[in-house]
């Protein structure tokens, strides 16, 4: 039945707007709908009246045309996932703050250059997503969200973390990168359930000691730093089971490094190493080793006690020869070479599980 636009009812004319974009929907379905979604590169403007969709959970606006919302967005009390990702949004309303069932919201690669002070009060918000924004300072009312579990800053126009980011107790994961941060706060140990930790920034020179402090932490991946030293505590991490450092100043490593026995993956690519000891042969869980692009040139003998071991990276290294104890090994092992690179087998290796891998890579 046609609805008269002029005398509808706001729940009639929010029907008559959703059916603009192919739903075909019923006044019952689109007052019962949970989820929301807009094709990319649709260009929307969310009508006030969107607020008649009281059972929404899910408004997924991602790379929609869109540029601002209503202030009524707030009155979408079941709310809990918004994701704005790649829209033309360059604030939020204040209302935002009234969306208490919030869990995520993800803002990437928008042109937003400031939160409002109402996101503070999201106490339920778990993910956040700042990645690739034009917020260049982490406000106090995002630092105050401490039921919050992942934190996404990468890339970031940062400039420093604040030290009030360890009052996010229950962070579980926190990446962030930029060409503008210089430094990580003291405060960073106090994140006593972070588990993934991944960052990158030509100017961090340091790691602060306080990292040692982050038990739970089972990934760590740092890349493009001016790092040339990594703090004594790093070592104790004992749950630590991925470690990737990549494009680092370090030029060698020290011996406790191979104290972190329960590591399944070790990336040490793009640095000046030149050598690596028989220690290596403590990581009896590893089962990816990655050595692109430095200046390691001989493997130790104990890389045989690698029971675990599936994956050996060594394009762009000195290498020529690979060691007899890896020859030994009776399962298979994928080692990667660039398309040039010449390796000499293990004789008791020729016929075994070694698999030679070689692509265009250099």
């Amino acid at each position: 039945m046609d609805i008269d636009y002029e005398y509808a009812s706001v729940e009639d004319k929010l029907l008559i707007w959703l059916n603009e974009f192919d739903m075909e929907l019923t006044k019952e379905e689109m007052l019962s709908m949970t989820y929301l979604y807009f094709p990319m590169e649709v260009e929307v403007q969310l009508p006030e009246y969107i607020a008649c969709l009281k059972e929404l959970e899910t408004l997924n606006l991602s790379g929609a045309l869109l540029t601002s919302l209503p202030g009524s967005i707030g009155d979408l009390g079941k709310l809990k996932e918004l994701n704005l990702s790649d829209t033309g949004i360059a604030e939020l309303p204040e209302s935002i703050g009234r969306l208490k069932a919030l869990r995520q919201l993800d803002l990437g690669d928008t042109p937003i250059t400031e939160l409002p002070k109402s996101i503070g009060t999201l106490a339920g918000l778990e993910q956040l997503n700042l990645s690739g924004t034009g917020i260049t300072e982490l406000p106090a009312n995002v630092t105050s969200l401490t039921g919050l579990k992942c934190l996404y800053l990468s890339p970031t126009s940062i400039a420093e973390l604040p030290e009030g980011i360890g009052n996010l107790q229950a962070l579980e994961w926190l990446s962030f990168s930029g060409q503008q941060l210089t430094s990580i706060p003291e405060s960073l140990g106090n994140l006593a359930k972070l588990k993934w930790l991944y960052f990158s920034g030509e100017h961090i020179t340091e790691l602060p000691e306080s990292i040692g402090n982050l038990a739970a932490l089972k990934e760590l991946g740092i890349s493009q730093a001016s790092i040339a030293s990594l703090p004594e505590s790093l070592w104790s991490l004992s749950s630590l089971t991925t470690l990737s450092l990549l494009n680092l100043r370090l030029t060698e490593l020290p011996e406790d490094i191979w104290n972190l026995v329960g590591l399944t993956s070790l990336t040490l690519s793009k640095m000046g190493i030149a050598k690596l000891s028989e220690g290596l042969g403590n990581l009896q869980a590893l089962e990816m080793l990655d050595l692109q692009g430095t200046f390691i040139d001989k493997l130790p003998e104990s890389i045989g006690n690698l029971m675990a071991l599936r994956a050996l990276y060594l394009r762009g290294t000195p290498i020529t020869k690979l060691p007899e104890s890896l020859g030994s090994l009776d399962h298979e092992i994928r080692v990667y070479l660039s398309a040039s690179q010449h390796i000499e087998l293990p004789e008791n290796g020729k016929s075994k599980g070694l698999k030679i891998i070689r692509d265009t890579m250099n």
